[in-house]
């Protein structure tokens, strides 16, 4: 059984492919990347503007991709742990911050 996103959330490290079925009716698979990280103080547009950056409760993970980032070695040797102070996921997963 393929993963149910519990709850809204944005992307904010990595990316995704999930199935919206269940929300639109849509059977094409949604691609979701990370929110960039802008300096722009502004209200976050999950139905418009930033709806490629969500995840919507009860859609289902079809695939999740780390960080590019993940895979370079920081300047000790080790892969970097933070992008932009983000941390790095412990399971090769995304990082999502909980909206609803």
């Amino acid at each position: 059984a393929k993963p149910i996103v519990p709850c809204h959330c944005v992307i904010v490290r990595g990316s995704a492919v999930v199935n919206e079925a269940s929300l639109t009716g849509e059977s094409v698979p949604q691609m979701k990347d990370a929110l960039p990280p802008s300096g722009e103080d502004r209200p976050l547009d999950i139905v418009d503007r930033d709806r490629i950056h969500t995840l919507f409760s009860g859609t289902t993970l079809i695939q999740v991709t780390p960080d590019a980032y993940d895979a370079l070695p920081d300047n000790t040797g080790n892969s970097s742990n933070e992008t932009n102070g983000i941390p790095r996921p412990p399971d090769g997963g995304v990082v999502c911050c909980v909206l609803r």
